[in-house]
């Protein structure tokens, strides 16, 4: 059975014990995203997925939809306690500013 965690934003962070895998995007809070989500965690007792997505868009012939994404491996230190996590995060980039 696989569960899925869903909601708006811009940024997903998974802990390991190797380390604190973040992926942030750059979030349209106007945009129509059609699960009504642009981050996803889906996972089960084997895995673990993060999930990102871009508002839904119409494309005509010939046009292209791009997302960027950009993923930073912090080390596991990071992810030691709930208020480092977030201390490390606030010191990385937003995509978009």
């Amino acid at each position: 059975l696989v569960q899925d965690i869903s909601t708006l934003g811009g940024r997903l962070a998974a802990v390991m014990a190797q380390g604190v895998l973040v992926q942030d995007i750059r979030f349209a809070p106007e945009g129509m995203y059609p699960e009504l989500s642009s981050l996803q965690v889906l996972h089960n007792s084997r895995y673990v997925e993060l999930e990102t997505l871009s508002p839904a868009r119409q494309l005509a012939s010939g046009d292209e939809l791009v997302m960027e994404a950009t993923w930073t491996l912090l080390p596991a230190e990071a992810g030691r306690d709930e208020s480092t996590l977030t201390r490390s995060l606030e010191h990385l980039p937003t995509p978009g500013r």
